[in-house]
């Protein structure tokens, strides 16, 4: 889920870009793109505390797996915006 959450999020910077709403091109960058993608994730995984999400044991790996799978979708999505905007 977090993988699809990061493409969802990389395109969906493309798409505001796209309607000229907040996302300047200078945001479509590979970096800026994926910090997005990570600010995102960060937040949820917050928002998952504080709905009371029972915490694992390995909730640091849990948290770091989720992040990172995040970040993977978030280049994966980055990568289909920009193929997407040359077409």
């Amino acid at each position: 889920m977090h993988f699809l959450g990061g493409i969802i999020v990389a395109l969906g910077v493309f798409t505001l870009h796209d309607l000229k709403v907040f996302v300047p091109s200078r945001y479509l960058t590979p970096v800026a793109v994926v910090l997005m993608v990570v600010i995102v994730a960060l937040v949820w995984e917050v928002f998952e505390l504080y709905i009371g999400t029972p915490i694992e044991e390995n909730f640091v790996i849990d948290t770091l797996t989720d992040l990172g799978m995040g970040i993977l979708g978030g280049l994966i999505g980055y990568s289909i915006g920009t193929n997407i905007k040359k077409l």
